[in-house]
């Protein structure tokens, strides 16, 4: 398989990896199983969000960027929808180094692809802690087929309807 690093073809093999699972609320977070969809109630802390609860995927590298490519839409009778990226060094307390992805507004009913460019970290720093913040309060949002590339690779996930069950994703390595 040729994938594109930079600009640069390179061979790269597949092997399975594990999901990204990323459906843990907490600080009142919601996260609805049955519509994938994620909330940030009112009333919720500030810091209300979720965290991918597979540890297996870790570490993250960025030292020449990445990506984050995910499917994503506004439930029936929603309104457009804000959402972002967080990469932290250990989950809270120990996350320095960290940084947040741009905001991506999330339009329409329709699923459609996204792409969020990670721009270049110090090359040594690792992220083990990948966390997904929805920006506007009581506006549901539907997010799946998350798929994180980093120096490694990409690890991907992949959530069916069928009651939240979870296919392998995949690690491409140069």
């Amino acid at each position: 398989m040729k994938l594109l690093l930079n600009g640069a073809s390179i061979d790269a093999q597949v092997t399975t990896l594990a999901d990204l699972i990323v459906i843990e609320g907490f600080g009142g977070a919601v996260f609805d199983e049955a519509a994938s969809s994620f909330t940030f109630p009112a009333g919720s802390e500030v810091w209300a969000g979720f965290a991918n609860m597979n540890e297996g995927i870790y570490p993250f590298t960025f030292a020449n960027g990445g990506s984050i490519t995910f499917t994503a839409a506004v439930p029936n009778g929603g309104r457009d929808t804000s959402v972002y990226f967080r990469f932290e060094r250990l989950p809270h307390p120990d996350v320095d180094p960290s940084f947040n992805l741009d905001p991506v507004v999330i339009v329409g009913e329709a699923e459609l692809e996204y792409t969020v460019t990670i721009p270049a970290q110090d090359a040594g720093n690792t992220y083990s802690s990948f966390l997904l913040y929805v920006v506007d309060q009581d506006s549901p949002v539907m997010v799946k087929d998350i798929v994180v590339t980093d120096d490694s690779g990409s690890t991907g996930g992949v959530r069916e309807d069928n009651g939240g069950s979870t296919d392998a994703g995949s690690t491409d390595g140069g």
